[in-house]
């Protein structure tokens, strides 16, 4: 992500969480739709880190999206 983009949301009020831990987790910032959808995420253990985009991969079963090393399933997260 560029500068730009970095800043807008650097301040957005997350539409949905997981939580990985009791201290925090991934929070979900936008869902962007287009050719290829991508999601943009961030993680927050007690202070929001840099936001991130990922592509959606439809799989039949269940969509999902990776975070870093992790899978992260739609159906696990809670909206906000």
């Amino acid at each position: 992500m560029n500068k730009k983009e970095q800043e807008k949301y650097k301040d957005a009020r997350p539409m949905g969480v997981i939580c990985l831990s009791n201290w925090g987790g991934i929070e979900i910032l936008d869902i962007e739709h287009g050719i290829d959808d991508h999601v943009i995420w961030r993680e927050n253990y007690g202070e929001p880190k840099k936001a991130h985009r990922s592509k959606i991969d439809y799989k039949p079963e269940r969509p999902c999206f990776r975070a870093g090393r992790m899978t992260v399933h739609f159906d696990e997260v809670m909206r906000v």
